[in-house]
């Protein structure tokens, strides 16, 4: 069962942690977290945006059935290439577009412009998760060769992730999750402690 909380409460139990976040910090966060602003923070939201900034510590359980987790970043990268595919773009095309000053290097900045100018299904954490993928040596740039690298691995990764999910459909939905599995907590806890008696299950 999805497991949410709503952005406002979310707010305000931060504020009472005493954090030394100042309220402009704390709204930026929630943004960060709740960026379809349906006025709810979701488990998934919550993890997602703890990996894309270096911050996911632990295995996670997929959340769509499928039997076996996708890291963030994957997923990210993977809704990257269906939409390279869908408009015909290459990976020398993105290149150039994300270069804008013909450095051969591309940033964090330059990639998320571009990113979001291709699908407003980009957020921020989603931007921030690509660039991680691509930036290998973390300098904060990427160059051309990095790239094309990454591209490459992402397009064979995306290849095992579609087998997977053919295979899972071919033995049947669900046979692949443990009632273990199934019926673990998925509380923020580990996280935040004292967060399952604010977070109302939906």
């Amino acid at each position: 069962m999805a497991r949410s909380v709503p952005v406002e409460r979310f707010k305000s139990m931060l504020q009472n942690f005493k954090l030394e976040l100042s309220r402009g910090q704390i709204s930026r966060l929630a943004l960060i977290l709740d960026e379809d602003m349906e006025g709810n923070i979701s488990l998934e939201e919550y993890h997602n945006a703890l990996e894309a900034y270096g911050q996911g510590a632990e295995k996670h359980f997929a959340a769509d059935g499928s039997g076996y987790y996708v890291p963030f970043e994957h997923r990210a990268m993977f809704k990257l290439l269906q939409i390279l595919k869908d408009r015909g773009i290459t990976h020398a095309e993105l290149f150039r577009s994300c270069d804008v000053n013909d450095s051969g290097d591309v940033n964090i900045r330059e990639l998320e412009s571009v990113l979001q100018g291709l699908s407003a299904e980009f957020y921020q954490k989603d931007c921030q998760a690509i660039h991680n993928f691509f930036d290998i040596d973390k300098n904060n740039e990427c160059s051309e060769a990095e790239f094309n690298s990454q591209l490459q691995k992402a397009e064979r990764l995306y290849a095992q992730h579609k087998q997977r999910l053919a295979g899972a459909k071919a033995v049947g939905a669900g046979t692949l999750r443990s009632d273990a599995l199934n019926d673990r907590d998925d509380g923020m806890n580990e996280f935040i402690p004292g967060w399952s008696e604010y977070s109302p299950t939906t």
